[in-house]
């Protein structure tokens, strides 16, 4: 068992809105700033309408059960970041990082994904450019090395039991194409 802190940007200011990015960490009060420039080095990616702003608290869970056990609160809130791409994108679509570790739950290596979407237009052929791929990349790889330790949380199945766990990310993988994000309410 293992307590980890969930943390939370809101996406706001573009179709489909709101947005929500959920991570989980180590230690949330000093992850937050990371993850405030993280969102800083990509906001090139993001378009001008998108401002992303982050809870300056969060809950605590158990990982192998999922219970909320506490609370955690940030000393400051980051800035908000706001895109910087230009006003002309295309709203359901944008780019995935696959987060991996080392971790094997059931029979299967543990990863994660968090999607940035809206995101860029791409190149000619119709995937995102080299450069876009390796802006995010780069940020991402930054991230990873955080102090507060990006994890990624694997829910208890069936929802009651203890098998939940969670894995420090080791490593972070942007696919060379566009994804779609769809939501219940599409």
């Amino acid at each position: 068992m293992a307590s980890i802190q969930r943390v939370r940007a809101h996406w706001t200011g573009f179709s489909g809105a709101p947005g929500l990015t959920t991570m989980y960490v180590t230690n949330g009060n000093s992850f937050l700033p990371d993850l405030r420039t993280f969102f800083n080095a990509i906001a090139g990616l993001l378009p001008s309408n998108v401002t992303i702003s982050f809870d300056p608290f969060g809950d605590i869970i158990d990982d192998s059960t999922g219970a909320l056990t506490g609370s955690w609160t940030a000393g400051s809130t980051p800035a908000t970041v706001t895109g910087s791409s230009g006003s002309v994108y295309i709203a359901p679509s944008g780019l995935v990082v696959n987060w991996q570790t080392g971790t094997i739950v059931a029979g299967r290596r543990l990863r994660g994904k968090t999607f940035l979407v809206p995101g860029p237009n791409g190149s000619a052929d119709g995937t995102p450019t080299t450069a876009n791929l390796s802006t995010l990349t780069t940020a991402a790889t930054t991230l990873i090395a955080s102090t507060g330790g990006l994890r990624v949380f694997h829910r208890p199945n069936p929802v009651g039991s203890s098998t939940g766990v969670s894995a420090l990310a080791t490593a972070a993988q942007v696919p060379d194409k566009f994804v779609i994000l769809r939501s219940r309410r599409d």
